[in-house]
C-alpha cells in the first residue's frame, strides 16, 4: 500500500483543441483532507474526472487507492463516496426508497447512519425528492456519501448554492465524518475560507497543471505578505506580486523572513490570498 491515496503523473487531458490538463502530476496523502482549488477553466472538474474513471488521459496515469479507475471499476466504486457538482438522484423517489435501492449496491451502507443524518438534516421521509430545496437536495446527497464508509470521499462544489445555514450544516456533517472513520476527502470548492477550516492539504490548479501541493501549514509559514514605504525596490527572491496604494508597497513571496528588508512589516496570509497570488 502506498502512502498516496490518488496518485497523477504527466496528464495531459484535451477536449478537442483546448488543453485541459497540460502534464498535471498529483499526489494526496491517505488520510488526509485535500482541497482541490482553482479558478473556473482550471481543470479541476476535469482532474476529478479522471480520478473517478469518468474519462480517461490522452496521456499520463491515474492511480486511485492502488486501482486503476477504468480498468478496475467495480473494486475501486465499492470503495469511493462521490458527490459530483451536478449530481443527480433518483427523485421521483423518497429518501427511504433510494436508501433502500442503493443499499443493494454497497455492502458497507449503514440504515442506521443514514436515518440519524435524515433526522440531523431534518428532511422529510414521506416526500419525493423532486420538491426537495437546492439545499435539501444536496443534504440528500452527501447521505448516500455518509451513509457509508468508503476510503475515498470525493466532493466537486458540493456547497454550490447552498444559503450560510445549509453550508455550515453541511461541512458540520463532513468534519463529523472525518472524526468518525479514517479516510481520504478531496474537496472542490470555490469558498476557500470554509475549506480552510477542515482541509490540511491544498493542491492550487492554474493553467492545466499544478501550482502548489503541500500542508496547508507548510504553505501559510512560506508565504508572506509585506509591507513597506513606497520606493523603487528591486525585485525581492520569491516575490510573487506588488501593488502600491496609498503611498505604501505591498509584495507577496514566498520565502524566508531573512529574504526581506530590515524596515518590512512582515504579515501572515490566509489561504485565499494565497490563492489569488497564485493565480492571478
Amino acid at each position: 500500500m502506498t502512502t498516496n491515496a490518488v496518485e497523477l503523473s504527466g496528464i495531459v487531458k484535451k477536449y478537442g483543441s483546448q488543453t485541459v490538463l497540460d502534464g498535471l502530476d498529483l499526489a494526496i496523502p491517505r488520510g488526509s483532507a485535500y482541497a482541490l482549488l482553482g479558478n473556473n477553466g482550471a481543470g479541476k472538474s476535469t482532474a476529478i474526472r479522471l480520478i473517478t474513471g469518468q474519462l480517461q488521459p490522452d496521456a499520463g496515469n491515474v492511480e486511485a487507492l492502488g486501482f486503476d479507475p477504468v480498468r478496475q471499476p467495480v473494486p475501486f466504486r465499492l470503495r469511493l463516496g462521490y458527490v459530483p457538482e451536478a449530481e443527480k438522484l433518483y427523485d421521483f423517489l423518497t429518501p427511504p426508497e433510494l436508501f433502500r435501492f442503493l443499499k443493494g449496491f454497497f455492502p458497507d451502507w449503514n440504515d442506521c447512519r443514514a436515518a440519524e443524518l435524515m433526522k440531523r438534516f431534518a428532511l422529510p421521509a414521506d416526500r419525493k425528492i423532486s420538491v426537495f430545496s437546492r439545499g435539501m437536495y444536496a443534504k440528500v446527497c452527501l447521505i448516500t456519501v455518509l451513509a457509508r464508509t468508503p476510503e475515498l470521499v470525493i466532493l466537486d462544489d458540493p456547497t454550490l448554492g447552498l444559503d450560510t445555514v445549509s453550508r455550515r450544516e453541511f461541512l458540520s456533517a463532513i468534519i463529523e465524518s472525518i472524526q468518525e472513520y479514517e479516510h481520504t476527502l478531496i474537496i472542490s470548492s470555490h469558498l476557500i475560507p470554509e475549506l480552510e477550516s477542515i482541509c490540511d492539504h491544498v493542491g492550487i490548479l492554474s493553467g492545466g497543471r499544478m501550482r502548489c501541493s503541500a500542508p496547508v501549514d507548510q504553505l501559510k509559514t512560506e508565504f508572506r505578505r509585506i509591507r513597506l514605504p513606497d520606493r523603487n525596490l528591486p525585485q525581492l527572491p520569491g516575490e510573487l506580486c506588488r501593488t502600491v496604494a496609498a503611498g505604501e508597497l505591498c509584495i507577496v513571496v514566498r520565502g524566508s523572513a531573512g529574504d526581506f528588508p530590515p524596515d518590512a512589516a512582515v504579515e501572515p496570509m490566509a489561504l485565499e490570498e494565497i490563492f489569488l497570488a497564485l493565480t492571478q
